[in-house]
């Protein structure tokens, strides 16, 4: 061994220990430690899953107008999206108090910007850790 080498790392961590500095905060939101977390706040998490389409490419940021819309509602606020695969999903927290009112508000925005129709709308279940959907509606009777 060298002298002028040292026999051990001189690094106070370990590089291998050195967390991945890019951090998706979408990926919290199908935690549900995060999730039951969320719900002892107060909030909903809702879920919109938006396939690659024509229409959505027409609206780039309606996920960043819808949140402000909510926000200056009171009703609640988005908080994150996943880009990159087939389908888009985007993240937000509605006041569990306000639901209804929020939800309105999420249908009436995609219906008017034409992608309610190409979208599901779902809240996250804590306490069965799974996903509901609101959107659309299961059909109700039957055949």
């Amino acid at each position: 061994m060298s002298a002028d080498q040292p026999r051990f790392g001189q690094s106070a961590v370990p590089a291998d220990a050195i967390p991945p500095s890019a951090v998706d905060a979408a990926d919290a939101n199908i935690c549900w430690e995060w999730v039951e977390s969320m719900e002892k706040l107060g909030f909903t998490v809702l879920l919109i899953v938006a396939f690659y389409t024509d229409e959505l490419w027409e609206h780039p940021a309606f996920e960043v107008e819808l949140g402000e819309e909510l926000t200056t509602a009171g009703l609640g606020h988005f908080d994150s999206a996943k880009f990159g695969r087939d389908p888009n999903l985007y993240y937000f927290y509605i006041h569990r108090r306000t639901l209804p009112a929020g939800l309105k508000i999420i249908k009436d925005r995609l219906a008017a910007l034409g992608l309610l129709t190409l979208c599901q709308i779902g809240h996250a279940d804590a306490k069965d850790k799974c996903w509901r959907k609101f959107y659309p509606e299961l059909e109700k009777g039957g055949s």
